[in-house]
């Protein structure tokens, strides 16, 4: 009885691309390590290997072509949403339509002196 003998995985990846799947890889997780680091949510990084047997014959060594892909999927920075207000024909706008407007500042003369303590105490 022979023993079958099964090559890792890990040496098969080593060899996709002449070793750049493996960079890929590395570079995939790292990017996502530092995302998920920084948003405190989960991401995930997906390998894809994809196996297509070839046709040979009859007296040919079986072969298959191997491709992959790698996804990262970095998580979303949360983002505040812009609130809106609709009008009455559903038009979104910014400010409250039934809200009335605070008047526009008015700038303050030049020749305007705060008063002392001394004159606020006077004033009470």
């Amino acid at each position: 009885m022979s023993t079958t003998h099964i090559r890792p995985a890990l040496d098969v990846i080593a060899e996709l691309r002449r070793g750049r799947l493996q960079n890929e890889l590395s570079e995939g997780l790292h990017e996502l390590l530092s995302a998920c680091q920084d948003t405190g949510k989960k991401g995930q990084l997906v390998l894809t290997i994809t196996v297509e047997p070839k046709k040979v014959g009859e007296h040919e060594t079986p072969r298959v072509e191997i491709s992959d892909q790698v996804t990262v999927k970095r998580p979303r920075r949360s983002v505040m949403p812009s609130t809106f207000y609709l009008t009455d024909d559903a038009n979104p706008v910014r400010r409250d339509p039934n809200q009335d407007e605070i008047p526009a500042l008015r700038e303050v003369p030049r020749d305007f002196t705060e008063p002392t303590r001394s004159a606020d105490r006077e004033a009470n």
